[in-house]
């Protein structure tokens, strides 16, 4: 999640026009961004206008794929290539549920400390050998009847246990092999993809170099078309194509539009950076790749650039086709994001009915709360996609797009952006004043931009809505489940100057205790000692003045007294040439990323705080939702409240919706039409990754990762756990 550290407002003064903003939208997709024209004041802009639906005849008709058996295998994470986590066995149904039991229990025994990361992938299964990473982040093969360990396999990295980096983050997948090749396991672990033989567990030699080939850091679980294998690289602002046989990469598309390729904004920042960490979805039939896009900027720390640009394809499914990495479309839901409200979850490949004929779409679930419905060749949305125009932002170097969607139908699934003091816990006076004090001078409504430095903005989203762990879908009924949080979070800026211009002044301190003496307190030298005053256009990397630092050069002897800490502001120092900080422009950092909580440590809102919904793909409409979970430090009086979740559901044939997530360490089964509780079993920790079904032998299991940790915490733990009815 956010890491506020560095730098991301850069002083703009105008604002984009409402003929800039219309040409924008209704181009067609594909074509240049329009160039600015003259900036129309907000409050003259219209306070509404709409991205039309496709006209019926625009709608592409469903085809015959994926096949049925599809949804018997789980040979990917998610499922299958679109992402659906539906399954057609039968022999767990709504009447039995109840009778589950404790098949295996598989603990992996390479827990490494009792906090950190968790498993956020669900495992994989293929003739009877489930595939699945350790909590020590190996990959291991377990009889899936059993659990008992077939092979392990540790990747050699020295990374190992990083954010965002550590083995099939979020997923892997099976590769059935040909005439000539047999079934592989494609995964990611630190900067390398890795293809094992799924029988031996020992790296594929002819593949990358001694099995593995360098991608940079992917979080998610890649897409196999053909030959190709589709990966988003969250390290390197690209989604790549790799040949499945070779590791050799056969294409590149940059997710930041460079100088003369497609969509290319000549408004953009230079430094954006836009990549995929919920998942991708893949149409066999049509060679088209989908992906949520989110944005490194907000998401590691580096920020909005407050460059007068849409930052596309931020915030967007993003189509592209698989062989060749080529633009098909790309839909935005939120342009110019400076809230953190990405697209964190897989797309879904659905097939809906509209004006009486069934469609095939993918589906996007934002942190917003809503459900993008979009036409899978065109990108056109199922339907009216309003915007509504958004509140101006008081920082001449804060700048904000002049709308932001504020959608009926779909019926969103969470509360959206919008705080209001009505939201605030009433649980107790104390707890209701408490919150209150917090917020006394915070901001909050609709949109709202960030007022002054220093000061709190109180909005829902940040761990959504939706998350990565994202839904899943039933074909049969058209139905999608979902889990959903309902949190509020406060947020604040930071001028950046004032961090910066501590830390100068604290490379000053340095300077004078080491430096001066030869080079004299203007930085001018002093005898043979050289003048320092330059060394910005000298050197342009930092790294090799600090060699000369420690090291010494010519007469200069070693320094060892400077710290670790000392030469990062004397650095600062040195190449600031003389210059303070605040001597530079406004310029802001995100600050103070914070729950609101009351005195008790409970969310400082009303429940429910973490929900399960069904939503109906074919009206729009919720058909059900109910609150996920019992935290389990608020009173008996007030559950069932729900909980912030990271879980996600899957569905089966037979109506029953299964989802683990919740911080009371329960995996639980719903009714898929009533949204009521059937089931549910205590885990040894919390279950939070979606959990996988298959058959062996005749006897379904359901498995889900129980290792706690991560969001929304708890102490780490190691098992996979598999339940069955009795035998």
């Amino acid at each position: 999640m956010f890491y506020p550290t560095t730098l991301i407002f850069t002083p703009v003064c105008f604002l984009l026009g409402l003929c800039c903003l219309l040409n924008a939208e209704t181009e067609p997709e594909g074509k240049p961004i329009a160039e600015p024209s003259p900036p129309t004041p907000r409050a003259n802009l219209p306070e509404f206008y709409t991205i039309p639906a496709a006209a019926p005849e625009e709608l592409t008709p469903a085809n015959d794929w994926p096949p049925a058996d599809y949804f018997v295998k789980w040979q990917r994470s998610h499922g299958e290539p679109g992402n659906s986590r539906f399954s057609t066995l039968k022999q767990i149904t709504k009447e039995n549920v109840k009778d589950l039991t404790i098949a295996w229990e598989y603990r992996s025994g390479d827990l490494r400390s009792k906090t950190g990361r968790n498993i956020q992938a669900n495992p994989i299964m293929a003739d009877g050998v489930l595939y699945a990473p350790t909590i020590g982040h190996a990959l291991v093969a377990l009889d899936a009847a059993t659990g008992k360990e077939f092979w392990r396999y540790l990747p050699d990295e020295d990374w190992i246990g990083h954010e965002g980096e550590y083995t099939a983050q979020r997923g892997l997948v099976y590769w059935p092999g040909d005439h000539h090749h047999a079934g592989r396991l494609y995964f990611n672990s630190g900067q390398h993809l890795y293809c094992l033989d799924a029988k031996t567990g020992k790296p594929v030699p002819t593949f990358g170099a001694g099995g593995r080939t360098r991608t940079g850091i992917i979080p998610v679980a890649g897409a196999i078309y053909k030959n190709v294998i589709v990966l988003p690289s969250k390290s390197e602002t690209a989604i790549y194509g790799y040949d499945i046989h070779t590791g050799l990469r056969l294409w590149r598309f940059n997710t930041v539009p460079q100088k003369g390729e497609l969509n290319y904004d000549p408004q953009g920042d230079p430094h954006w950076n836009v990549y995929c960490w919920g998942g991708i979805a893949l149409d066999e039939s049509r060679g088209i790749v989908y992906l949520g896009m989110s944005d490194t900027n907000l998401d590691q720390g580096v920020g909005v650039s407050v460059f007068l640009s849409r930052n596309l394809y931020a915030n967007s499914i993003l189509a592209l086709d698989a062989l060749t990495g080529e633009y098909v479309w790309h839909f935005q839901e939120m342009p110019h994001d400076i809230w953190d409200m990405d697209i964190p979850a897989p797309p879904i490949l659905a097939k809906v009915k509209r004006h009486g004929k069934l469609v095939d779409v993918v589906v996007g679930l934002t942190k917003l709360g809503n459900t993008l419905i979009l036409d899978r060749e065109t990108g056109k949305p199922l339907y009216d996609f309003r915007m509504r125009r958004a509140p101006d932002s008081p920082l001449e170097s804060v700048v904000t797009w002049p709308y932001q969607p504020d959608l009926e139908l779909p019926e969103p699934f969470a509360r959206g952006f919008e705080f209001t003091l009505d939201d605030v816990t009433d649980r107790s006076p104390e707890a209701r004043a408490h919150v209150m004090e917090q917020i006394k001078d915070a901001t909050y409504g609709w949109f709202q931009p960030y007022q002054k430095p220093d000061q709190l903005l109180v909005y829902y989203g940040v761990h959504g809505g939706a998350q990565w762990t994202g839904g899943s879908y039933n074909p049969d009924t058209g139905m999608l489940f979902l889990n959903s949080n309902h949190i509020a979070w406060t947020w604040g800026i930071t001028d950046y100057r004032e961090i910066e211009g501590e830390r100068y002044d604290k490379g000053r301190q340095a300077y004078l205790m080491n430096c001066a003496v030869c080079h004299g307190a203007d930085r001018l030298g002093i005898g043979h000692a050289g003048s320092l005053v330059g060394v910005s256009k000298r050197y342009s990397d930092k790294a090799a003045v600090e060699t000369i630092i420690r090291n010494g050069i010519g007469t200069m002897p070693p320094s060892p007294m400077v710290t670790d800490d000392d030469m990062e502001e004397l650095l600062l120092y040195l190449f600031a040439e003389g210059q303070s900080p605040m001597d530079k422009a406004p310029s802001f950092v995100y600050s103070s990323l914070q729950r609101l909580r009351d005195q008790d440590g409970l969310p400082g809102t009303k429940p429910p705080w973490g929900s399960l919904v069904a939503l109906d793909l074919n009206t729009g409409k919720i058909h059900w939702q109910v609150p996920l979970g019992e935290h389990p430090d608020a009173p008996p009086e007030m559950q069932p409240t729900g909980v912030e979740n990271f879980g996600g559901p899957i569905a089966t044939a037979t109506g029953v919706v299964f989802c683990g997530g919740t911080k009371d360490n329960l995996f639980r089964a719903f009714d898929a039409d009533t949204g009521e509780e059937l089931w549910r079993h205590p885990l040894p920790f919390g279950g939070h990754a979606p959990p996988s079904t298959y058959e062996v032998d005749g006897r379904q299991f359901v498995v889900i990762a129980a290792t706690s940790g991560g969001n929304p915490g708890g102490e780490l733990g190691d098992a996979w756990v598999a339940f069955a009815l009795p035998e």
